[in-house]
């Protein structure tokens, strides 16, 4: 049986922090420079694909600095980074599994946007200095368990709207 689609909002907002960079322990255990893309990830909603038939979407907030940079990069890779991105947040928040091949739809919006309000958090006064714990060191070294199927993954859209 078909799954269905999942459709992907990737929006911006400015309660959401820009991305930062971020110092992490490799599988090796050695420290590696990277950069932490904050996003907002808000409940699936019931909507209809463009077909008519049954779906889900989802929304991912990020900063507007990421969806300027995505439209600034004339090569595409930052945004497909950021798309693939929004995709595994969502696979991992809800336990979904998408298929990586997405569209970029002409439409700005899938969904109502008064149903896809979210809460987020006031994020200013979190420490700025984080530090790699054991549990880094632990998770860098454990191999990654083996995945079981449950299904063919649902189609899924992505839904890009740059500022403005």
């Amino acid at each position: 049986t078909d799954p269905g689609t999942a459709q992907v909002n990737v929006c911006a907002h400015d309660a959401v922090g820009p991305p930062k960079p971020v110092k992490r322990l490799n599988e090796q255990g050695e420290e590696v420079d990277g950069v932490s893309v904050p996003v907002s990830i808000g409940p699936p909603r019931p909507c209809a694909d463009n077909r008519g038939e049954s779906s889900v979407v989802v929304d991912c907030v990020v900063s507007p600095n990421v969806l300027a940079d995505c439209t600034a990069d004339e090569t595409g890779g930052h945004r497909d980074f950021i798309c693939q991105l929004a995709l595994h947040y969502v696979e991992s928040k809800y336990k979904l599994a998408m298929d990586r091949k997405y569209k970029l739809p002409r439409l700005k919006y899938k969904g109502d946007p008064e149903e896809g309000a979210q809460w987020v958090r006031d994020q200013s006064k979190d420490s700025k200095v984080a530090e790699a714990s054991a549990g880094d060191v632990h998770r860098a070294r454990r191999k990654a368990a083996p995945t079981i199927a449950l299904g063919p993954a649902p189609r899924a859209e992505v839904w890009y709207a740059p500022g403005g």
